[in-house]
């Protein structure tokens, strides 16, 4: 029997609207949204849910917003993303970009679920900024958080996730970070054969960067003098 109708029967025969643990947790569960669009407390970063007021899934906290403010600071930091990324497409502003978008991320953290789609726009977004940089590990670091994103919503064998390892395995094999470019690059490639074939552009440029990287691997260093 599902908590509504639980509820629904206690109501009828008993006259008692019951809002125990388990009843509070089960319609919160049913509630529940997408992880890439979900919202998290702002008290203790749990996830909170409900339909005009939304209430933290963690019981010993009680926090509750309504949506209408969320929505409202989402749509906020939406147009603060766009700007930053308008900033970073002119090429001569991207340290400012960066400035834009570790704010939009900090404002995020306050309340967005980790696995938010604006979550990983940021983390996309500022990729891109330190790989325009040249800072390849710093942008590898954020791709790797843009993966999770990507993942939760579409699912680890899509078309989607594997367009994120190959840009991860690009930015991986320009830092030479060799042992985690290829393991990128392995994991790229396998899930892109399925969907793009053998001969699309990025399975042939993943064997490109894989050969050029065994090659790499394989020189001999001489002694230091």
């Amino acid at each position: 029997m599902g908590v509504a109708e639980r509820r629904r029967k206690l109501s009828s025969q008993y006259f008692f609207d019951c809002s125990c643990p388990a009843c509070h947790t089960e319609t919160l569960r049913a509630a529940a949204e997408p992880r890439w669009e979900a919202f998290c407390c702002n008290a203790c970063s749990a996830l909170i849910q409900g339909d005009s007021v939304l209430s933290c899934s963690n019981q010993s906290c009680g926090e509750s917003v309504s949506r209408a403010r969320l929505t409202s600071r989402l749509q906020d930091l939406q147009q603060q993303v766009h700007e930053a990324q308008k900033l970073l497409r002119n090429g001569k502003l991207v340290e400012q970009a960066v400035q834009q978008l570790l704010g939009c991320r900090e404002a995020a953290e306050s309340f967005l679920s980790t696995e938010h789609t604006v979550v990983g726009e940021i983390e996309d977004g500022l990729a891109q900024a330190h790989a325009a940089l040249g800072d390849w590990r710093k942008s590898a670091a954020h791709i790797q958080k843009s993966v999770r994103v990507v993942e939760a919503r579409h699912g680890s064998s899509s078309v989607e996730i594997g367009h994120e390892l190959f840009k991860l395995a690009q930015v991986l094999f320009n830092g030479l970070a060799v042992p985690e470019a290829l393991n990128a690059i392995r994991k790229a490639e396998k899930i892109l054969l399925v969907h793009c074939g053998p001969e699309s552009p990025e399975v042939q440029e993943l064997r490109e960067m894989k050969s050029c990287l065994l090659d790499l691997s394989s020189i001999p260093v001489g002694p230091s003098v």
